[in-house]
């Protein structure tokens, strides 16, 4: 298991955390997350055990992690999860509280869930709790 990369990013006013981490060879993948005061509000993942053989596996993991880290970051500033960050701050404003993950780890379990990606889950319990106003 590699260490983690940890940024903190300032965009349009507010703070975000960039988090990478390393779930090692027992489960071969990586994982980034956008953090805003705790709450995760998009998810990138890769898997690498059809690499767990190749010589100098640490330093591929690494860089894969950088690249992963720094692309997650380059989509923040550009814009890319805007929708995921307005409908976030729209619910947080209306009063609603921010979604915890056990709350969308409840959601998860009555839905088929196999085509969508963690932001997509995310954004339909973010929608949906804007759309009940």
């Amino acid at each position: 298991m590699i260490l983690g990369l940890n940024n903190n990013i300032p965009y349009k006013g507010k703070v975000f955390h960039v988090q990478t981490e390393d779930s090692g060879k027992q489960s071969p993948h990586i994982f980034t997350h956008l953090f805003h005061g705790g709450d995760i509000l998009a998810t990138k993942k890769v898997d690498y055990h059809d690499i767990l053989q190749v010589e100098g596996l640490e330093d591929i993991v690494r860089e894969l992690m950088k690249e992963q880290h720094q692309s997650m970051i380059k989509e923040l500033q550009s814009g890319v999860y805007e929708d995921k960050i307005a409908a976030f701050f729209t619910a947080e404003e209306k009063g609603k509280p921010r979604p915890k993950v056990q709350e969308i780890e409840l959601r998860l379990t009555d839905k088929n869930l196999s085509n969508k990606s963690l932001d997509e889950v995310i954004l339909d319990y973010l929608t949906l709790d804007v759309e009940k106003e």
